[in-house]
């Protein structure tokens, strides 16, 4: 299993990572990634929902499509 949040989620809190770690039975890798917000998208203010019709003109944030691509290579071979 895979987990990745925002460090500045504010609706998931990112503590929850490790909670959600420690309940899987079997493989898991979680991250928490610098200032993204729920959407995985930049949110250096914590601004949150408020934040999230501008947030969607953004890419996902290019460190979670690295971890995410990485993460199913490591599972299923290369691309």
């Amino acid at each position: 299993m895979l987990a990745i949040t925002g460090g500045h989620d504010l609706q998931v809190p990112p503590a929850d990572v490790d909670a959600i770690g420690a309940l899987v039975r079997g493989p898991f890798e979680g991250h928490v990634v610098g200032d993204l917000s729920h959407l995985l998208r930049p949110d250096p203010q914590c601004i949150g929902p408020r934040g999230y019709r501008r947030a969607t003109r953004q890419p996902v944030s290019a460190e979670v499509l690295d971890l995410v691509t990485a993460w199913v290579q490591r599972h299923w071979g290369p691309a």
